[in-house]
């Protein structure tokens, strides 16, 4: 099977769960949990319940990708799989928007249409996550690309196709050191990383740098503003 219909798949496994959740929303929800995180999903009456992240590392596994990989709460898996940041997603990416939720979504197409360009996933925990069924799974359309940045899942495809590079060194995907002056999705990524009510714009700017600064002192870190392997590290985005 070509990487292309392994995407394909993603996205399709995807919107059939738009159905299969309406249907059956409890046993769906234990089926996202168990696939991605071995674990039961919060009792019905707990205060809310947030999967949005789950049911997408679910979807790969449920096409037969990164089925070592698991859900960790508090860290996800984009950023500690060390996937790349892209500026055109492909079927199958992961689109994270934040702050403040660090929402997930799967990608399934970007469309142009009159000179638009509009963004389509498959999102889970759409609604309201304090209702007892944690939301719903639902196709979501939003001006491309927004607030997301998007993850590629090729390496996880690579990994699919030749087993042994599952276990190769994180390290073959590197963030890029980054200053004041700098502007791309690399930024839009420590942007989401920082939170601190930025706008993940691209740019960075004073207020990134401001961020930065405060960030790298809260950590222990030289502060000098420069987003080098120690400071992406110690933020997550290693």
């Amino acid at each position: 099977m070509s990487t292309n219909e392994q995407r394909l798949q993603i996205v399709a496994a995807a919107r059939a769960e738009v159905e299969k959740y309406a249907a059956e929303p409890r046993d769906r929800l234990r089926s996202y949990f168990r696939s991605a995180a071995n674990a039961e999903p919060p009792a019905p009456e707990a205060k809310a319940v947030h999967w949005c992240g789950i049911f997408c590392l679910a979807m790969l596994h449920a096409a037969g990708i990164a089925s070592a990989v698991r859900w960790r709460f508090g860290g996800g898996f984009a950023l500690e799989q060390h996937l790349p940041v892209v500026r055109e997603p492909l079927p199958g990416d992961i689109a994270i928007f934040g702050p403040p939720m660090w929402h997930h979504a799967i990608v399934a197409e970007v469309e142009a249409l009159n000179g638009h360009r509009t963004l389509i996933t498959i999102d889970g925990n759409q609604g309201d996550p304090h209702h007892p069924r944690g939301g719903d799974v639902r196709v979501a359309a939003r001006a491309f690309p927004g607030k997301a940045v998007f993850y590629s899942i090729a390496p996880l495809l690579e990994a699919a196709e030749a087993p042994a590079v599952v276990m190769a060194p994180a390290a073959a995907v590197s963030r890029p050191t980054l200053r004041k002056g700098a502007s791309g999705a690399a930024v839009r990524e420590l942007q989401l990383l920082l939170g601190n009510g930025l706008v993940a714009d691209g740019s960075f700017g004073p207020r990134t740098e401001a961020a930065v600064r405060e960030a790298q002192g809260r950590l222990g870190l030289r502060v000098d503003g420069v987003v080098g392997p120690l400071t992406w590290g110690a933020l997550g985005g290693k």
